[in-house]
């Protein structure tokens, strides 16, 4: 977990992961800068097999601050979380079983935490398109950014350019793939997004997403999935569905 000011930032993402089904047999690692330790609730991670903090004053650049946890992370697999994506309960435990088989990655499908927005839809949509539940998953081409899981070696392998590649996670997972790496949709994890909900800043985060990848954000197949597999009377979900 990332944070680039304090722990209440990501608190409610900390909350999902304490109510995993196997908590105890995950590591947490929270990056951030000394602000963060200083009110860090140590009382949060009581459940966890370990945890730790990892102090930057890169927070300038996320892809900076995921380097430093992936890093510093002891297991031999590796999940990005955000502070606006939280866990369902048995997201880790899905995770660490399909882990288990040679998959470089592996993502989850994702929910839309506030549903009653077309902003919202949207932004999920654009994001997330690919890998909207309900979906059946198996072997994909690709898996969701910001919110998917890694074998760690694979990253590592990058080495002094791994927070540039962690900017465009699609790219890094093109390369993973034309070196004979292989990508898993899991449908037992889920994650339930939060997202924009006002245009302004929906398109301004669109924006910034464009200067990173160097593309259109209408070229995307997240984008075409609007057109071909918006099912939004599947979806009923809320936060308290991470619960």
């Amino acid at each position: 977990m990332v944070s680039p000011d304090s722990f209440e930032t990501i608190r409610t993402t900390a909350t999902a992961l304490r109510r995993q089904t196997v908590r105890d047999q995950l590591e947490i690692v929270v990056v951030g800068p000394g602000s963060v330790s200083a009110d860090l609730d140590a009382g949060a991670f009581s459940d966890f097999a370990s945890w730790q903090f990892v102090e930057t004053n890169r927070t300038d650049s996320s892809s900076e601050m995921r380097a430093a946890g992936i890093r510093a992370a002891s297991a031999p697999v590796v999940a990005l979380t955000e502070d606006h994506c939280f866990p369902a309960r048995d997201w880790a435990e899905a995770l660490i079983a399909r882990h288990a088989e040679p998959w470089a990655g592996v993502g989850a499908l994702f929910a839309n935490a506030n549903p009653g927005s077309v902003v919202s839809w949207a932004n999920l949509i654009i994001e997330y398109g690919d890998w909207i539940d309900p979906e059946r998953g198996g072997e994909i081409h690709h898996i969701g950014g910001h919110n998917s899981s890694y074998k760690k070696d694979l990253l590592l392998a990058y080495g002094d350019r791994l927070p540039d590649i962690l900017e465009a996670e699609s790219a890094m997972q093109g390369d993973l793939a034309d070196r004979g790496q292989r990508f898993y949709l899991e449908p037992k994890a889920r994650m339930i997004h939060l997202n924009f909900t006002l245009f302004r800043p929906h398109t301004r985060n669109r924006a910034r997403s464009t200067s990173k990848t160097g593309g259109s954000p209408w070229s995307s197949p997240s984008w075409m999935a609007i057109r071909i597999r918006w099912r939004p009377c599947a979806q009923a979900s809320s936060v308290k569905s991470a619960s």
